[in-house]
């Protein structure tokens, strides 16, 4: 009878761990992964930080799913920006890496009829959610940006 008990205790246990797995994700270094990428060398263009108002009406974001930001455009109509998120939830994060993408479709739109040259760099713009957490990187040398981005976004 005891062993059925402690069994039956070690069943529910486990059963209690494999479910809480999927509740919250492993937290991500955004600012060193933003450190290496703007040490890095991936950009050609320098960058204006952007505030909450400039997320809102620039870049179209909305502002209530995140608590943590940092974001900033290139100067320089290179198409480059960076920026790194921290939601309230998944969900959220999911609905702010949909918003994004919208970003950089609307810049691909804006750049075909004058710079075509930045193409390139927003059709391999990336974009990672893992959890709260999301990411947008526009680089130059986007291969080496998405290889400093995976490290973090796993």
């Amino acid at each position: 009878m005891k062993r059925i008990f402690i069994t039956a205790i070690v069943a529910a246990l486990l059963a209690l761990a494999l479910c809480s797995c999927g509740g919250s994700s492993e937290p991500v270094d955004t600012d060193a992964m933003l450190s290496e990428l703007t040490e890095s060398g991936v950009f050609i263009d320098s960058f204006q930080p952007q505030d909450e108002v400039a997320l809102s009406t620039i870049v179209k974001l909305d502002t209530s799913l995140f608590d943590q930001f940092t974001y900033a455009i290139g100067t320089g109509y290179t198409g480059e920006e960076y920026g790194a998120f921290h939601c309230a939830s998944a969900s959220d994060a999911k609905t702010l890496a949909e918003q994004l993408q919208q970003r950089v479709d609307s810049l691909k739109t804006s750049y075909e009829s004058y710079n075509v040259d930045a193409l390139p760099r927003l059709d391999n713009a990336i974009i990672k959610q893992q959890g709260e957490y999301v990411c947008i990187v526009v680089a130059e040398d986007y291969d080496g940006a998405r290889a400093i981005v995976e490290k973090y976004f796993k």
